[in-house]
């Protein structure tokens, strides 16, 4: 079954002054299982800081010409894996000279390919010039799967596998941002207790490769409940 994933993104805007406003919420599209032929796109930025600011039209027609290489992050990384869906919320430090300074990212995704195309393509944007001072743009997209995860699990739901799993997952860290002591691993049981993505997130920069390499390695290893046929998306917060 070939993916088309419905990618959604919330786009609000206010002033980098010390008053914010808030925006009306946008109610989201039911997930739709039948073929789209393109994601509908619905944008929210939230620009707030101390020093500088961005032209909103600017922004918004920015984030507007993003669609097809958001699109194309998000289909290649779905083949195969229709029951995989979420949201990444990005907080962009933008210098003066409308380069991202610093990105930070939180994936409810749990996928590594997708979540690592969207940080690099994030990552190089370019906006317009801010004013005043360097500024931070708040920013989410979501996007929903096309299939149904039958099971949520959590830590509870692993059973005996979870204790000897959280001492592994812990290791893994060195505290730095690339390998962080604390962060949220999601990862998908397939039928017959089968691996399926797993990503990383911390709310601050993407986690290392390697930071990676060793999560899923803990995973894998770990003894698995088997979700009888079925897919079971896992989410597990790990903290010292």
């Amino acid at each position: 079954m070939k993916l088309y994933p419905i990618l959604l993104a919330l786009l609000t805007l206010n002033s980098c002054t010390d008053k914010k406003t808030t925006s009306t919420p946008v109610k989201e599209p039911e997930p739709v299982k039948t073929e789209v032929k393109d994601p509908e796109k619905i944008n929210k930025v939230v620009i707030e800081g101390d020093l500088g600011t961005i032209d909103e039209a600017m922004v918004q027609k920015k984030f507007a010409e993003s669609r097809d290489q958001v699109s194309a992050c998000v289909h290649k990384g779905l083949e195969n894996a229709e029951y995989v869906g979420g949201d990444f919320f990005f907080t962009f430090r933008i210098a003066l000279d409308g380069t991202v300074k610093t990105l930070d990212m939180k994936s409810t995704v749990g996928h590594r390919d997708i979540e690592t195309c969207i940080y690099g393509f994030a990552k190089a944007l370019q906006f317009p010039k801010p004013e005043g001072g360097e500024a931070l743009v708040n920013f989410s997209w979501s996007f929903n799967s096309t299939m149904d995860v039958q099971h949520q699990w959590d830590a509870n739901r692993l059973g005996n596998a979870y204790p000897k799993l959280r001492s592994k997952l812990i290791r893994c860290s060195d505290g730095t941002n690339e390998a962080p002591s604390e962060y949220q691993v999601i990862f998908f049981v397939l039928p017959d207790a089968e691996l399926g993505p797993v990503g990383v997130s911390s709310g601050k920069t993407l986690p290392s490769d390697k930071f990676y390499k060793c999560v899923h390695s803990a995973i894998k290893g770990a003894k698995l409940p088997d979700p009888l046929g079925s897919v079971a998306r896992v989410v597990l917060p790990i903290a010292p």
